[in-house]
């Protein structure tokens, strides 16, 4: 079976936080990285979607972090692992 070239192949894991720093939920962003220049790009994805997750914790007032980065696959292992629950 061939993988599609817009098939997600990269994942994120991100932890949300109250104010006070109480956990309220996982969550998961899906990426699709070219194969051809996949460190680059997954560095600019880094900040990309860090720069994200400071301007949500501005707006909204709750913190964000990654708890999670990598290929999906490995990802997801380690969701499975380690007992992240995605709400």
């Amino acid at each position: 079976m061939t993988t599609r070239f817009n098939e997600p192949n990269y994942s994120f894991l991100v932890e949300t936080l109250t104010a006070e720093g109480e956990h309220l939920c996982y969550w998961r962003i899906n990426q699709v990285l070219p194969r051809n220049t996949f460190i680059a790009a997954s560095d600019a994805l880094h900040n990309q979607v860090n720069r994200h997750l400071h301007a949500l914790s501005k707006r909204l007032g709750l913190e964000f972090g990654v708890a999670l980065a990598g290929p999906l696959d490995e990802v997801t292992d380690s969701m499975t692992k380690y007992g992240y629950v995605v709400d």
